[in-house]
């Protein structure tokens, strides 16, 4: 969820050393992992809530399944066959056939063009950052969610997203096992 290095967390502790003094430092991080467990805890309580709300049929639901990526993951791509692998394997770039890497690409360059086409309100075939947030907020993404993502996918920083861009998010969203990865706010969030 966040990109924290051990670096990044020293250089943390340092400055919270500094700003609260040897004294309080405990005593406020007492207070904050406290908070953390209360978090969760009021988190696991609405989960339990809504399971229970929903009725027996849904008890086996598992809330990371709303995540896109986690979707096709589980429901596509963990049950692959002997004869499905090796089409995902050309898709990830590993497949000798290089036609089949082409034919891939040319599926997610539809479509991204077909995203691009719903959302383009203007019709100059590129995407603004407003276009982007309503198609992201169609996935779930909150405008300022859509704000970073649109940050990190415009790509050649001219201020829009052309199909390239998007073509290459949606093949990195799909394919690449990096988390940090460039493609993964491709619908606007993680």
């Amino acid at each position: 969820m966040f990109d924290l290095s051990l670096t990044k967390l020293l250089v943390l502790a340092v400055i919270a050393l500094i700003v609260f003094g040897p004294h309080e430092l405990p005593k406020i991080a007492s207070q904050a992992g406290r908070a953390l467990r209360d978090l969760r805890r009021i988190a696991e309580g609405a989960k339990a809530d809504l399971r229970e709300g929903l009725g027996p049929e849904f008890q086996d639901f598992d809330f990371e399944d709303l995540n896109p990526r986690r979707f096709v993951q589980k429901h596509l791509l963990d049950d692959m066959t002997d004869v499905t692998r090796p089409l995902m394997d050309e898709f990830n770039g590993a497949g000798a056939v290089a036609g089949g890497a082409v034919a891939t690409e040319a599926a997610v360059g539809a479509a991204a063009r077909s995203l691009i086409q719903v959302a383009d309100a203007d019709g100059n075939g590129v995407l603004d950052p407003a276009e982007y947030t309503r198609l992201a907020a169609v996935y779930g993404a909150r405008a300022d969610q859509a704000e970073r993502a649109f940050g990190r996918l415009d790509q050649d920083r001219n201020g829009v997203l052309d199909a390239t861009e998007l073509t290459l998010a949606i093949s990195q969203f799909f394919a690449s096992r990096d988390p940090g990865g460039y493609g993964n706010v491709a619908f606007g969030h993680v």
